[in-house]
């Protein structure tokens, strides 16, 4: 059953989970967290289950990755990062390439500048145009975060090659949800 979170939290209490170059990086980009982040970080942090629903450019997409940065960065820093997939994000097609350079990309690179390394955080897109060399390459060193639609995923799950990889799979976050289903009466 869905129910709503009640309990929103200050920007002093998000910050206190963040790893500090996260922590870093996002007060150096952003005033104060949106609404969407201040009832859904601290629940993604400590593995609750949350649909986020919010108006379109409201950071839905930031809101779902930035606990999951924040813990890979942690790991990156002790060096602990194993060779899993810690985290897979689905989305049709024609979200993927702006979202995941906004919300994914931009954020690592910035972050790896405060930190003064290379972090080691390696994602991947893996669509049906993925080259069967890139798929060997993933199954090899596999992405820590993965970048698919729901079709792929589908074949991914029927690979039992790279189902081994997701046996450690921690996060899921599921984009433009309502897309997925046929129609909006369905229960997911």
């Amino acid at each position: 059953m869905i129910e709503k979170q009640e309990k929103s939290y200050t920007d002093k209490e998000i910050y206190r989970v963040l790893h500090p170059w996260v922590k870093k990086w996002f007060s150096g980009k952003f005033e104060t967290f949106s609404e969407a982040q201040r009832y859904a970080i601290m629940d993604i942090h400590t593995g609750e289950n949350v649909l986020v629903s919010s108006p379109t450019g409201s950071g839905k997409t930031l809101t779902a990755f930035l606990s999951i940065i924040s813990e890979l960065t942690t790991l990156a820093e002790k060096q602990e990062l194993d060779d899993n997939v810690y985290c897979i994000y689905i989305s049709p097609l024609k979200a993927l390439d702006n979202d995941i350079e906004k919300n994914l990309e931009e954020p690592l690179k910035e972050i790896e500048a405060i930190a003064g390394m290379e972090l080691g955080i390696r994602k991947a897109v893996r669509t049906g145009d993925t080259t069967q060399y890139q798929r060997s390459k993933m199954l090899k060193t596999p992405p820590h975060i993965i970048i698919t639609t729901p079709e792929t995923l589908s074949i991914l799950l029927c690979a039992p090659k790279f189902r081994e990889k997701l046996s450690n799979l921690k996060y899921l976050i599921v984009d433009e949800i309502h897309s997925l289903a046929d129609n909006k009466r369905e229960y997911i």
